[in-house]
């Protein structure tokens, strides 16, 4: 072999090796990733009517994630008591959830890490039709009020509130009444069952645009809820990456712009400059 041809070999030796152990090639073993989302959570994750496709603010941040690490992903339907049972995960199916789950430490205890992404405040709301009877927080004292039964921790701060705010004042505390997900929670509302419920910001100002400007909230929000894609805390190396990913777009403004694209362009909705991993605290 000439010295020539040696050194083409070498060359293409170098290039190989360059593309098998770059970040925008390689996504760790699989350039194809399992994700779980669920279809009935707008504008975070949800199927659109018209075209029965996954949709929304969090499947099209983590297709950007898994792009920016040069990955697709291949997307699982569950439903959310299924994602809060971490079987996606456990048993292999998925190897991360791409639609909110809250990042709080007692979940982190069970081997589940977060890449934060976005929060979400939860408020107060009833039937706009009854603002006179319920104009704040305070009148829902004594009345029963919605939470979801999937998510416990909805009901918890319903109830911290009725205890810092009704008791001390002499009031009767507020009643909690569990609903499967938000749109049972609605039609509670509807039906007269309850007074009031509890929601994130976000889905329900989707619910007012799809729904005649029905909810009207009431008060400040309860709380702030960061979400966060969920991995199993011993698969560290994937969440790595994702957050990377996250970081970039972040720094280019990708993040930014699907905020607003989906109608999170307030600052409470941001998580900041920084993507984290298992920042939440309750």
């Amino acid at each position: 072999m000439s010295r020539k041809e040696i050194g083409l070999l070498a060359c293409t030796v170098v290039i190989a090796a360059a593309l098998l152990t770059s970040p925008t090639v390689a996504a760790g073993p699989k350039t194809v990733l399992r994700s779980a989302t669920i279809t009935y959570y707008p504008p975070f994750s949800y199927k659109d009517e018209k075209t029965d496709k996954l949709t929304g603010f969090d499947h099209e941040l983590a297709e950007a994630m898994a792009a920016e690490i040069g990955a697709t992903i291949e997307w699982e339907e569950f439903t959310y008591a299924q994602i809060l049972s971490l079987a996606p995960l456990k048993t292999g199916r998925v190897h991360f959830y791409g639609t909110a789950v809250s990042d709080r430490p007692d979940k982190r205890e069970k081997g589940i890490s977060f890449i934060d992404y976005v929060y979400e405040p939860f408020v107060f709301f009833t039937l706009r039709e009854n603002s006179g009877k319920y104009p704040d927080p305070m009148a829902l004292c004594g009345e029963s009020v919605a939470a979801t039964r999937g998510d416990p921790t909805q009901a918890q701060r319903v109830q911290d509130w009725s205890d810092r705010n009704c008791i001390p004042n002499s009031k009767p505390p507020i009643k909690v009444a569990t609903g499967e997900n938000s749109a049972q929670n609605m039609l509670l509302l509807k039906q007269g069952r309850v007074a009031g419920a509890v929601n994130g910001a976000g889905s329900l100002a989707v619910a007012n645009s799809v729904d005649g400007n029905r909810y009207l909230v009431i008060g400040e929000p309860l709380n702030k809820t960061m979400y966060g894609m969920g991995f199993l805390s011993k698969d560290r190396e994937i969440g790595e990456k994702l957050r990377g990913g996250l970081q970039h777009l972040i720094d280019d403004g990708s993040y930014d712009a699907l905020l607003e694209k989906w109608g999170l362009a307030e600052a409470i909705f941001s998580i900041g400059s920084k993507a984290t991993i298992d920042a939440g605290v309750k």
